[in-house]
């Protein structure tokens, strides 16, 4: 049964080579996600060919009526565990085009080990088979499946009590995920890079701040090697990389990952804060993590949208003073461009006018003044030369030297530029952002991990509190989110779509296995019982916020948890068919369950085994597979019970109730 894991990934790697795709964290992700799936149907045809075999059929007869008599459900679970993925190629932004290879990589990993257990594994198990033959002893677990039969008899007659029970544990664990569970894009997992900035004194040069940053730098450069992987240090930039004050630093440290170091990313910032509290130079220190999936490397980000640049600026001042007074936030930073000083030229239009001079003379005069005027060029080997005359040095070091230079009115009279010219001296950013062809400034900020608070909640605070007021006083402005924040927005319109295409596609494919929409019914109300495992093992692990793939895992435990329910029925149906008049019952759901339990134990046993140490990082931490694991493993132990106990007894009451 195990040659059906590299059977199913060489299948897997000569599709995605077949298909464009390439090895990358992504479709290696795909790869362990199905990793403990794929041996899942060897092991119901495995079992199901010795049961048969165990009953007296010729060994050849066995391998055919026991493949024969799954093949229909196990092409149905290959099906709804492929459909549960489908609807993340329908995903949009640079999240879907994340998740859009997942898809085909897990429908690749699953045809292959669909074609190994129902055409390949027979032939094996009929050699394996010969050499033992001659064994005909009990096999040690049927005295579990002796052991479960008696239970499932005695709780089938409290059937709808079971049910009740059920019921009422699911409306309990929704109630407590509405309390205790909040959703995040990217949870504030262990990160893998601090960020650090602040400023020396308001007049010194970038040499000068580096020169301040040198002790910090020191200090940071002693646990390179051991919990530092390296670290940048940007000299008068801003975030997003244009030009910034010369006293402005932003140092980026790489650290290593959580599992190979002792201290964690909290107790390095305080040691380097303690370091950085020593100087004397430097002030407005800030020290934050970055945020898995954000470029911005913050969980809220709010971008102010005018054209006007005094209004931005007021607009975002008083923004960034509203956001410090909102419980949660911290490292409020503006991402605004240094300013340089310009100076506008205006004519006095009506001197001009008196003086009889020709405005564009006026202009002509100040070009010439700044850049000279060419008199005439003469040729030479390679290409003309021009003769430039223009001001001397001394006189073009001022602006009040430059306005000095005279102008001719059509009178032939000299007029002084000074008399006919207004300066006003204005302060310019040196670079300009746009978005939608409006200018903008970004304010970023961090949300404190004591505040118990998701990105959604802080959004929807600012919007019911600071962002009317900044409205009000400046009305032209217009005020978005960006980042984690829209993402996040984005992203809960494409789950309801995915969860609602998930469940109906799985239904289809169980109505035309069964051919009965109670069946199918049946079957599907496995899936909202299933995620109480995942809603209690965040609870119980402590896990305050529930990310972006934690939802793929559940949309992956939608297709993967109808699968021992699937063999579940299909065994009952067979059942329960020999016998009329619904004589004893629960007697025979009883023995024909017990027939499943190895199956349905051994699949869910090999596919937790293959998740946990990614779920929990035994082998190296990742949190984007993290929180997706953690649901896929606990949501199908949960679903495993809901398969043994609440299906027998939904099966009793809703096909054979009658």
């Amino acid at each position: 049964m195990a040659v059906g894991i590299p059977f199913s990934f060489c299948f897997a790697l000569a599709g995605t080579l077949f298909i464009g795709y390439s090895i990358n964290n992504i479709t290696l992700a795909a790869v362990i996600i199905v990793m403990g799936i794929v041996v899942d149907d060897a092991l119901v045809v495995a079992e199901n060919i010795k049961r048969t075999a165990s009953s007296g059929a010729p060994l050849y007869q066995a391998a055919t009526d026991g493949t024969s008599m799954v093949f229909m459900p196990v092409i149905a679970s290959i099906l709804t565990t492929c459909l549960a993925f489908v609807p993340l190629l329908f995903f949009e932004g640079r999240f879907g085009a994340m998740v859009e290879f997942i898809p085909a990589v897990v429908t690749l990993m699953l045809t292959g080990s669909m074609l190994e257990a129902l055409f390949i594994l027979p032939g094996h198990l009929t050699l394996s088979a010969r050499k033992s033959a001659s064994s005909k002893r009990e096999h040690w677990f049927e005295a579990w499946e002796s052991f479960y039969a008696g239970i499932l008899e005695n709780l089938l007659p409290f059937r709808w009590l079971i049910l009740t029970l059920f019921l009422l544990g699911f409306i309990a664990t929704l109630l407590l995920a509405g309390s205790f569970l909040a959703f995040s894009m990217f949870p504030d997992e262990e990160t893998r890079e601090v960020r650090l900035t602040g400023e020396s004194p308001p007049e010194s040069t970038q040499y000068e701040t580096a020169n301040s940053t040198q002790p910090l730098e020191n200090r940071i450069a002693k646990s390179i090697g051991k919990e530092v992987v390296g670290f940048r240090n940007e000299i008068a930039k801003s975030r997003r990389g244009s030009v910034a004050e010369d006293n402005v630093f932003r140092m980026r440290i790489e650290i290593t990952p959580k599992e190979s170091r002792e201290k964690t990313a909290d107790q390095l910032i305080e040691e380097w804060q303690e370091a950085a509290a020593s100087s004397t130079t430097l002030s407005k220190l800030r020290f934050s993590k970055t945020r898995h999936g954000q470029e911005s490397g913050s969980p809220v980000e709010v971008v102010i949208k005018e054209d006007n640049e005094s209004t931005r600026r007021n607009a975002a001042n008083a923004l960034a003073d509203a956001m410090k007074s909102v419980p949660g936030l911290t490292n409020i930073e503006q991402d605004q461009p240094k300013s340089s000083p310009e100076y506008r030229i205006t004519l006095k239009r009506d001197k001009i006018k008196r003086l009889d001079i020709d405005p564009s003379q006026a202009a002509q005069t100040l070009r010439a003044a700044l850049e000279g005027t060419i008199l005439y060029e003469f040729s030479s080997d390679n290409e003309p030369v021009g003769v430039r005359f223009s001001l001397a040095e001394p006189s073009k070091q001022s602006l009040e030297s430059l306005l000095e230079v005279p102008v001719e009115n059509r009178g032939k009279y000299l007029v002084p530029l000074y008399s006919i010219i207004m300066v006003e001296k204005v302060e310019k950013p040196n670079s300009i952002v746009r978005r939608d062809r409006v200018r903008y400034t970004s304010i970023y900020a961090d949300i404190d991990s004591k505040s118990g608070k998701s990105p959604l909640e802080i959004a929807e605070t600012l919007e019911q509190e600071v962002f009317p007021a900044i409205t009000s006083l400046y009305p032209s402005t217009i005020l978005e989110f960006d980042g984690e924040i829209l993402d996040s927005r984005e992203s809960k319109k494409d789950f309801i779509i995915s969860i609602l295409s998930v469940l109906a596609l799985i239904f289809i494919v169980l109505v035309l296995l069964f051919n009965s929409l109670r069946k199918a019914l049946l079957i599907m109300l496995t899936i909202p019982f299933g995620l109480t495992g995942i809603i209690v093992a965040f609870i119980l692990h402590g896990i305050e916020f529930y990310g972006f793939f934690a939802v793929i895992g559940a949309l992956g435990l939608a297709g993967v948890i109808v699968n021992d329910a699937i063999i579940m029925v299909t065994r009952l149906d067979r059942e329960t068919r020999k016998k009329d008049n619904g004589k004893n019952l629960e007697i025979l759901i009883s023995k024909a369950a017990s027939t499943r339990l190895r199956a349905v134990l051994l699949t869910t046993l090999t596919t937790v085994a293959a998740m946990l140490p990614t779920a929990y990082g035994w082998a190296g931490y990742d949190p984007t597979l993290s929180q997706m694991m953690l649901a896929l493993t606990w949501g199908l132990i949960g679903g495993t019970f809901v398969t043994l106990i609440l299906v027998p007894c939904l099966y009793r009451i809703m096909i054979t109730q009658t």
